[in-house]
């Protein structure tokens, strides 16, 4: 584990700095930008063969969204903050169906909210599902499954429902088997989750039931150094 000092000095942590307090870590200045197509900014412009603009969220640590348009140039314009219920220290989001996970840290929940046509957080909720979350940070779903690594190295697995609300929670990792989990992404039948402590990736089969025995850890041939985060394409990471 990273003592206070190399944290602060370590380059790769300087979008999301975190900070070990109590086992909890702190986003020192913003979780995520999410970026959903939902149309240009200039109704002309609205036309086959025309980039669409999109709606930019992004999650500040006073438990409000600023949300800006993205214009066919990929300029950040109309930006607005605004608070959003049911946000506790959010950590990163997911997208998914219309709607947005986000991991809550300080109360060890996890927000659920709608997005509306110009891609606004509205009717959020909190799911509770004590001794599952543990100031969860990272959100992937997967179809009807929704996974959360929690800050004391655990991986929650949830059902959703028909209307994308997570059900029958339970730990498919045991606290302590990740190390400083910081990127989850799903690729097909295999869950990917960098482990910054661990300088690796480990990659579940999701395919023969997700457990400590279903998964690889790669280090990347050394490449991977305090890994701070995570995404994957469609032929590669």
């Amino acid at each position: 584990m990273m003592d206070d000092q190399e944290a602060e000095t370590t380059p790769a942590l300087a979008p999301m700095r975190m900070q070990a307090m109590g086992g909890t870590w702190l986003a020192a200045s913003l979780a995520l930008g999410i970026l959903a197509a939902c149309g240009s900014d200039d109704p002309d412009q609205n036309q086959v063969g025309v980039p669409s603009a999109g709606a930019l969220l992004i999650m500040n640590t006073d438990d409000s969204v600023a949300r800006c348009t993205v214009n066919e140039a990929g300029e950040i314009r109309r930006c607005v903050t605004s608070p959003a219920e049911g946000l506790a220290t959010p950590g990163t989001p997911e997208l998914a169906d219309r709607r947005a996970y986000v991991g809550n840290l300080a109360n060890h929940t996890l927000a659920i909210c709608d997005l509306n046509s110009e891609g606004a957080l509205t009717s959020c909720h909190q799911a509770d599902h004590s001794g599952v979350l543990s100031s969860p940070f990272n959100v992937a779903v997967n179809q009807s499954s929704l996974y959360v690594t929690n800050d004391n190295g655990s991986l929650a697995v949830c059902t959703l429902d028909g209307g994308g609300m997570p059900l029958d929670c339970s730990l498919a990792l045991e606290k302590k088997t990740l190390e400083r989990p910081v990127g989850l992404a799903v690729y097909g039948d295999f869950l990917m989750i960098a482990e910054q402590s661990r300088h690796a990736v480990r990659v579940c089969d999701l395919g023969s039931g997700l457990s400590a025995q279903s998964c690889r850890s790669f280090d990347g041939d050394g490449a991977f150094n305090q890994p701070a985060g995570m995404t994957i394409s469609e032929a590669r990471l």
